[in-house]
């Protein structure tokens, strides 16, 4: 499939962008990783040459923003609220579900296939009110 669109870019004569700056590709990575602009020493650093682009993704990988920001989509998939979706509801006591699900993401730990995971998920099921 590559050869085609290799092929089309010749006949229509295009040619590839060029390759992005270093503060670019630095933020473009903590964008997708953390959700937020990489800070301003590891931005430096980066462009100065200290650090190469797989530390920049290490230490990217190693920040709380990433789990913040990963555990957002497993939360959404599990229809995790702090409310009940209502102005006059009262606070909820599950919290600690999605500080557990962001720190999995940050320990790189399974989130399947295991038995207190599955306990977990019911336990905080259960929290929720039945209408």
């Amino acid at each position: 499939m590559t050869i085609l669109y290799w092929r089309d870019w010749k006949v229509k004569k295009i040619e590839p962008n060029l390759p992005a700056d270093k503060n670019i590709i630095a933020r473009r990575v903590a964008l997708d990783l953390t959700g937020l602009p990489p800070d301003q020493e590891l931005l430096q650093s980066f462009e100065k040459g200290d650090l190469t682009y797989e530390s920049l993704v290490d230490t990217l990988l190693a920040q709380e923003t990433y789990g913040e920001k990963w555990a957002t989509w497993w939360l959404d998939l599990a229809r995790y609220a702090d409310s009940k979706g209502y102005e006059k509801d009262m606070a909820r006591e599950i919290w600690q579900y999605r500080d557990w699900v962001i720190k999995s993401f940050n320990k790189d730990r399974p989130m399947i296939n295991s038995p207190l995971n599955n306990w977990r998920a019911t336990f905080c099921h259960n929290l929720r009110p039945i209408n």
